[in-house]
C-alpha cells in the first residue's frame, strides 16, 4: 500500500468515526435526520483530525493540540451544535421549515428575487433577496429567478413560482426539507400555519393567489418579504 493509500484509508475511518459520534449526541432527531446531521458534522470535523496529525508531526504543544482533541475540543463543539440545530429543524412544522429554507437560499445567494414592476432593477434590501455587487460595483443577481416582488396594500410581497422555489429549498437544505416532503403539501402548510403575506385570498384548490391591487394582476405564491428578511421565521404581532 502506498502512502498516499494509506493517507486516503486513515482519513476514511477518521471520517465514519466523526460521523458516527456526531450521530449519536443526539435522540431528540429521528435516525434519518441524525444521519444526515452526523455526515454534514463528520465532513466538518474530520479536518481537525488531519490537523492534529499535523501538530503531533511538528511537536506542537499540548495547549494547542487540546483544541483539536476529538473529544474535548472543537470537533465535539462542532458535532453538538449541528446536532443542536438538527433537533431545532426537527421540530419545525413543514411550512415553517420551507420558509426558513426560502430565507436562507435567497440571503445566501442560491436563487433571487426581482422587482416585479422593473426587473432590471434591484429589489430594496437586494443584499439578503438574492442578489450581491458585481464587477462594476452595481447590484447583480445570483442564481436562478424564483419569483417577483411586488408592494400589495403598502406592504412588499414576494410571488414565488411554486415549483422553482420549492427545488431550490429541497436541493440546498435538505436538513429542512427530507427526502420524500412535496412542494404542494409544503406550500399548504405554509398557508395553513399563517406564514403568507397578509391581504391575499388563496385561489381555489392552489396554493397561488393573484394581487388584485396590481393592474397585472400576477399570480404566484405569496409571501411577505419581512418574513424572508427575518429567516423565515414569523414576525412578532
Amino acid at each position: 500500500m502506498t502512502s498516499w493509500e494509506r493517507m486516503r484509508s486513515w482519513l476514511g475511518e477518521e471520517l465514519r468515526k466523526h460521523q458516527k459520534a456526531a450521530a449519536e449526541c443526539s435522540s431528540a432527531v429521528g435516525m434519518a435526520a441524525a444521519d444526515r446531521a452526523g455526515k454534514l458534522a463528520g465532513d466538518l470535523t474530520v479536518v481537525y483530525a488531519l490537523l492534529d496529525d499535523m501538530a503531533q508531526y511538528v511537536n506542537l504543544g499540548d495547549e494547542y493540540r487540546k483544541i483539536l482533541a476529538f473529544e474535548t475540543g472543537l470537533p465535539q463543539r462542532i458535532r453538538s451544535l449541528t446536532m443542536s440545530t438538527a433537533a431545532d429543524h426537527a421540530k419545525a412544522s413543514p411550512g415553517q421549515a420551507l420558509a426558513q429554507a426560502l430565507g436562507s437560499a435567497l440571503a445566501a445567494g442560491y436563487c433571487h428575487l426581482i422587482d416585479g414592476t422593473d426587473p432590471a432593477k434591484a429589489p430594496e434590501s437586494w443584499h439578503a433577496l438574492g442578489w450581491t455587487v458585481g464587477h462594476n460595483e452595481r447590484p447583480m443577481p445570483k442564481g436562478i429567478c424564483v419569483g417577483r416582488i411586488y408592494v400589495h396594500e403598502g406592504r412588499s410581497v414576494a410571488l414565488f413560482d411554486p415549483i422553482s422555489a420549492f427545488k431550490v429549498a429541497e436541493e440546498k437544505f435538505p436538513a429542512l426539507i427530507p427526502p420524500g416532503q412535496k412542494g404542494p403539501s409544503s406550500w399548504r402548510s405554509m398557508w395553513d400555519e399563517g406564514l403568507m403575506a397578509k391581504g391575499v385570498t388563496r385561489q381555489k384548490e392552489l396554493n397561488t393567489a393573484r394581487l388584485l391591487s396590481i393592474k397585472e394582476r400576477p399570480s404566484g405564491v405569496p409571501v411577505a418579504i419581512d418574513l424572508l428578511l427575518n429567516g423565515g421565521e414569523p414576525l412578532e404581532s
